[in-house]
């Protein structure tokens, strides 16, 4: 039981170097140098870099080291094109679902956000992102599908990842954050074919927006 805890906690402390960009997308680290940043032994090591590579946030290179993973252009399609596929069909089938009470309180999030100076301000931009990711996996679970779930859960973190590392353009989550309150409002007023057009509508938005963050970025 204690490894298993240890293992779990070296895994959320990576986890969150990497997803926070305190370990970057290509970097080579090794399993004896975490050990003695994070004071943890070699076996809950081990494990965790395994549960990494299991949600592609890391490649192990048997002898040569452990490589954070790389920002690569067809993840960002594949994971937006399926995006595009699946949460307007969910949200279409499961809309009557959603707690009411939880949109209007995340309605008002986002248009508090959405006046802030994002990149001024410590944890600005992962703020903005775990509103991002709590929202949409909100919208997902509503038909109480898991495996549409795990979908989404798959590739969470990798995404959040790459928002992270390329972004730092306070317009666009400004303007993210707007599109969700007009999602919110569509939902609010019962409109099925609103909502799901605009949750649509800002999927492509994003997609075009991070591969072009992307390209301009230094990976």
């Amino acid at each position: 039981m204690k490894k298993q805890r240890l293992s779990q906690k070296a895994y959320e402390q990576i986890k969150d170097m990497i997803i926070n960009n305190r370990l970057k997308p290509g970097e080579i680290i090794n399993e004896a140098g975490m050990q003695e940043l994070l004071g943890i032994g070699r076996t809950p090591i081990r494990e965790a870099f395994q549960e990494l590579a299991r949600d592609q946030l890391v490649t192990i290179h048997p002898r040569k080291g452990i490589e954070i993973s790389h920002i690569s252009p067809k993840k960002i399609h594949d994971i937006f094109e399926l995006r595009e596929l699946l949460e307007p069909s969910v949200l279409a089938k499961g809309m009557q679902n959603i707690d009411r009470e939880w949109l209007a309180k995340m309605r008002q999030e986002f248009l508090d956000t959405a006046g802030r100076r994002l990149t001024k301000q410590p944890g600005g931009i992962l703020e903005c992102v775990r509103l991002d990711d709590e929202f949409h996996n909100t919208l997902i679970s509503c038909i109480g599908n898991q495996y549409a779930l795990e979908i989404m859960n798959s590739f969470l973190d990798y995404l959040t990842m790459i928002r992270i590392a390329t972004t730092s353009d306070e317009q666009r989550y400004n303007a993210s954050n707007l599109e969700h309150v007009g999602i919110i409002d569509a939902i609010l007023n019962n409109d099925v074919k609103g909502a799901c057009a605009k949750l649509k509508k800002h999927i492509e938005i994003s997609h075009q927006a991070t591969i072009e963050n992307f390209i301009h970025s230094s990976y």
